[in-house]
């Protein structure tokens, strides 16, 4: 008797839990919608197929299993195309299984010319995979950039020519900054997090910051 008494205490508190959860997702759907309304952005529900595309090129969009893009505001001035989204996938299975999930700054344009390339803070993870042969970019020249960050890249050599300065200062000054780049488009990557209105200005900001940094430097500025 006392089994099923406990399984159904179970159920009914499975119920409001569901219940919880579904309601506070269409409070924070429908803040967004308000949101993209206010700032005039587009809202899509899914990531538009043009930045599902790019966001393939880096290895986030292939990590775990049930991955999802979804939920993305965006805004185009004609050079610019700026999208702000979720991503979330599944790793482990069965009672360790675990959801992670993500908020994505993406902006593509034509003026980056970005070498593949990704860059984190670093950790004692870092010198753990360097005992196992992972390397990251040198920048012999500046020995304190190294100490803060672990940047990867196949090409070494168009990574450092593509992190001058302004670049490495702005880096430098944004705490627990992570990104990527691969030709046209850079990501920012907000790691557990979920997409709410409150945080769209912010990683919107963000971006646009990152990519002025990493834009070509005007000769005449």
């Amino acid at each position: 008797m006392m089994i099923w008494i406990f399984f159904a205490v179970s159920v009914a508190v499975g119920f409001v839990l569901l219940g919880v959860s579904q309601h506070n997702d269409r409070k924070r759907r429908d803040a967004l919608a308000e949101l993209s309304k206010q700032l005039g952005l587009e809202l899509n529900w899914q990531l538009p197929s043009e930045e599902a595309n790019a966001f393939q090129r880096f290895e986030l969009a292939h990590k775990g299993q049930g991955r999802s893009s979804n939920t993305t505001l965006s805004a185009d001035d004609g050079m610019t195309r700026l999208a702000i989204f979720e991503h979330t996938f599944v790793s482990g299975s069965g009672k360790n299984q675990n959801r992670s999930y993500y908020v994505i700054g993406m902006a593509r344009d034509d003026r980056l010319n970005a070498p593949a390339m990704s860059l984190q803070p670093r950790n004692w993870m870092h010198s753990v995979s360097a005992l196992f042969g992972a390397k990251t970019v040198d920048f012999p020249d500046d020995p304190t950039f190294v100490q803060r960050v672990a940047v990867k890249g196949a090409f070494p050599e168009l990574v450092r020519a593509f992190l001058k300065e302004p670049a490495r200062e702005f880096i430098r000054g944004t705490p627990r900054l992570q990104m990527a780049t691969d030709g046209d488009t850079l990501i920012l990557i907000k790691p557990r997090l979920r997409l709410k209105a409150e945080n769209v200005r912010p990683t919107m900001d963000e971006t646009l910051r990152l990519l002025k940094a990493l834009l070509p430097q005007d000769k005449d500025s």
